[in-house]
């Protein structure tokens, strides 16, 4: 029987770089070693499209490079980035999984853009589905936009 390999999921949050002292944190001081995954926190979306989150996610050095480069160091590191959180709330979803349509539109557009920026995959942080500004059918049609996504 083959031994599991152990998985260490870390999070980095683009809001780190406003903290001060030694509490500030940028993607160029995350040893690549540390983990296994690595997710960049936080994109949102702008109706059924994923966009970057802070002012200058994608315009920076670590944007252009720095945090996904981390994987030229360690072959075995894979990259997501995290849409939604807790200050996202459930309306932009909620709207998002209304229709196929819009489903078919966000998973198409958020493959481009993951590949854009070299990401291996996509973290779903929707806090709560049916709360937070959802509605009851969020249950049932976020399933249906994971189904989508397969």
């Amino acid at each position: 029987m083959e031994a599991k390999k152990i998985k260490t999921v870390c999070y980095y949050t683009n809001w780190s770089q406003y903290r001060t002292g030694e509490g500030k944190f940028f993607p160029e001081n995350i040893d690549e070693n540390l983990c296994t995954h690595l997710i960049y926190a936080f994109a949102k979306l702008d109706g059924n499209r994923i966009i970057a989150q802070e002012w200058n996610d994608e315009s920076t050095r670590w944007s252009k490079g720095i945090f996904n480069s981390l994987k030229k160091k360690n072959s075995e590191l894979r990259t997501l980035l995290a849409i939604g959180g807790w200050n996202a709330g459930s309306g932009p979803f909620s709207r998002m999984v209304a229709t196929s349509q819009d489903r078919r539109e966000f998973v198409q557009s958020t493959i481009s853009y993951l590949r854009r920026w070299d990401f291996d995959g996509l973290d779903i942080d929707w806090e709560y589905p049916t709360k937070r500004g959802g509605v009851i059918q969020d249950k049932e049609r976020f399933k249906l936009l994971l189904q989508t996504i397969n």
